[in-house]
């Protein structure tokens, strides 16, 4: 069949534009609906390699298959089928393999060139080891044993050699067979065009494959993992966003999302006590969860490796993995051994803009993370002054709740921003519970607590020279009354910033650990503070982290651009049915902002959850609390 080879989506580290594919995808599916689907023999293909490889030939395949002849399962037998063609989108991709020793991988080889998206496990003590080969855009089988890689060929489905099935996971079946995990990487139905489902087949030697069933019939998800059990777990990267989502269920009565947690190419494995766990790629490492069950899972240690694409070898200590192209083989080990991808530790800048993790000094005082301590609320205290547009001002109040700690030894700030549209709201109150329970909340736990207020839209707002570059960005004079309250919010923050470090002794405050909190508009005045300082030129104090309940960086600040390296350490949650200017897209930005800038960070979604909600009746996606998780985050990074 005369038809242009398809370059089909590559899953991990690089590969071509998801759109672009299925857009020629759909320029000729019509035509290829209407002819029967054949085959041509997949060339024998050489990887490249740091080692010993060799080559077999591929098992004979039959020369031409009708989607007919055998049982249609829709989205799986039913697949587009192309002839086997190289295809440059993973031709750069590097399959490495090594072992886990510590936080580093180590004893790193690379398999191959050309080698992407791999998944494996032990037989007769040989790691057999499947996946996509750019020579052919095809899931291929192969062999690692005694340094030496083996490419077995292209596996054939249902006796066919052909490009269609992508992202391959394998596991052991209950019945003793080997189980393939594949996506539909050829559907191009509905709009936008996304990839799936995601299919489940079986094979006796793991070289020929027969479609079983559909495994989870939802598109628009690719790179599945999959846990074999009375009920299986399975993850899967949600298309064209850094989210992966866990589900536990069977083959045949379906699967419910029980959590989902931020990155991208999941692997499962079953450790040797029963637990699971999960890695994905993180910010500039992998990170790592574990659960007994796959409904609640648990932050694990991260592998501190730049790298992707993790696949643990079932039933050995290996461990696949995709650095970035060109990033492998080249970091010398010390005393000599093979080299790899580089493992250093998170990378800290000369001259950081704000206080990291690696930046900042020992902690004498370290918060509880219950509440311990009680407190001595005092409120109404005039923090400074703001100017009005007709030349008057308007008086600046904060309230303070210091927590009675029995000691001298300096205490975390934590700075609370209320929200509102830049048009209501006021400052939380430090003894009423059910008016703000996040700041008692903080207090009672060892922090020092400001929430303060600032100038709203109606106060007609004039900000100061010091954030002027920012208020010429928005309009200025000119700007309405909102965009200028949005930014004498942040110029009055600042205020309150200064009003707090210069009574710092008094109020034994720990100023390399102060955090901002916002919800709403509060958490956009606390992302612009933090993130756009440096764009406008505006002299800010430290910043240690920031707490953002569905906040947005706004256009004036580029968005997410202006997140770069050595700026303050992030939580962001925000509902997935948040929508208008604080659509739940913004925080995904914020989100890849931070992955591509190296920072800290902890992302929450939430599952169905509209722009407004209560951080002590939401969870994480692992059963907390979201007030509860801010805090178990920030005494991670800030304190341990």
């Amino acid at each position: 069949m005369g038809v242009v080879a398809l370059t089909l989506f590559a899953a991990a580290c690089g590969g071509s534009s998801e759109s672009e594919e299925l857009a020629q995808v759909g320029e000729e599916l019509d035509a290829l609906k209407e002819q029967a689907a054949t085959t041509t023999a997949a060339p024998t293909t050489t990887a490249a390699s740091a080692r010993t490889v060799t080559t077999t030939e591929p098992p004979t395949t039959t020369a031409a298959i009708t989607v007919a002849s055998r049982p249609v399962v829709p989205g799986c037998t039913d697949i587009v089928r192309r002839p086997p063609a190289f295809v440059e989108g993973i031709a750069d991709h590097e399959l490495w393999i090594g072992r886990l020793v510590a936080d580093q991988i180590t004893d790193q080889q690379m398999l191959g060139s050309g080698w992407s998206v791999g998944d494996g496990f032990m037989i007769d003590g040989v790691a057999h080891i499947w996946a996509m080969n750019a020579a052919d855009n095809v899931i291929h089988h192969a062999t690692f044993a005694n340094d030496e890689f083996t490419d077995l060929g292209p596996i054939s489905v249902d006796g066919a050699v052909f490009q269609g099935f992508i992202d391959p996971d394998v596991f052991r079946l209950p019945d003793g067979g080997i189980g393939l995990a594949a996506v539909n990487g050829m559907r191009v139905e509905g709009t936008p065009r996304q990839p799936g489902p995601v299919c489940l087949m079986r094979s006796d030697d793991g070289q020929n494959f027969e479609t079983v069933q559909v495994l989870l019939d939802t598109p628009g998800v690719q790179d599945p993992a999959v846990i074999v059990g009375d009920e299986w777990v399975l993850a899967v990267k949600v298309f064209n966003q850094k989210i992966i989502q866990l589900l536990v269920g069977t083959p045949d009565g379906g699967f419910e999302t029980t959590a989902s947690v931020p990155g991208g190419d999941p692997d499962l494995v079953m450790e040797s006590d029963g637990s699971i766990r999960l890695t994905v790629c993180g910010d500039g490492m992998l990170k790592t969860y574990l659960s007994s069950e796959g409904r609640s899972w648990e932050p694990s240690d991260p592998i501190r490796s730049q790298t992707c694409g993790p696949a643990w070898i079932s039933g050995s200590d290996w461990i696949l993995h995709l650095p970035k192209p060109g990033q492998g083989g080249a970091a010398p080990i010390p005393g000599g051994g093979s080299g790899g991808p580089a493992n250093p530790p998170p990378t800290t800048p000369a001259e950081p803009s704000s206080m990291t993790f690696d930046t900042l000094g020992s902690a004498t005082f370290t918060p509880s993370l219950g509440e311990t301590f009680e407190l001595v609320a005092t409120e109404g205290i005039i923090y400074g002054t703001g100017a009005r547009a007709d030349g008057s001002s308007v008086e600046l109040l904060l309230n303070l709740c210091v927590p009675n700690t029995g000691e001298d030894s300096p205490r975390p700030l934590l700075v609370h921003i209320h929200g509102g549209g830049f048009t209501s709201g006021q400052r939380a109150s430090c003894s009423a519970q059910e008016e703000s329970p996040g700041v008692m909340a903080a207090a009672v736990r060892g922090w020092v607590v400001a929430s303060i207020d600032y100038r709203l839209a109606r106060d007609d707002p004039l900000p100061s020279a010091r954030v002027g570059e920012l208020f010429s960005a928005v309009g200025g004079l000119g700007a309405p009354a909102q965009s200028r309250a949005f930014v004498a919010a942040a110029d009055d923050t600042l205020t309150a910033l200064d009003y707090l470090i210069d009574r710092s002794d008094e109020l034994n405050l720990d100023t390399s650990r102060i955090v901002l909190k916002g919800e709403s508009a509060g958490a956009i005045i606390a992302l612009t503070v933090a993130f756009c300082a440096d764009k406008f030129e505006i002299d800010r104090p430290p910043i240690a982290a920031v707490v953002d309940y569905s906040g947005v960086l706004t256009s004036s600040c580029d968005k997410g651009a202006v997140v770069g390296t050595g700026e303050p350490m992030l939580f962001v949650a925000h509902g997935t049915d948040d929508g208008g200017d604080t659509a739940f897209t913004n925080a995904l930005s914020i989100v890849d902002a931070a992955i591509t800038a190296g920072i800290n960070y902890e992302f929450h979604p939430l599952e169905g959850v509209s722009h407004s909600w209560d951080e002590w009746e939401e969870t994480t996606a692992d059963g907390r609390l979201i007030g509860q998780a801010v805090f178990d985050f920030l005494d991670r990074v800030l304190f341990h």
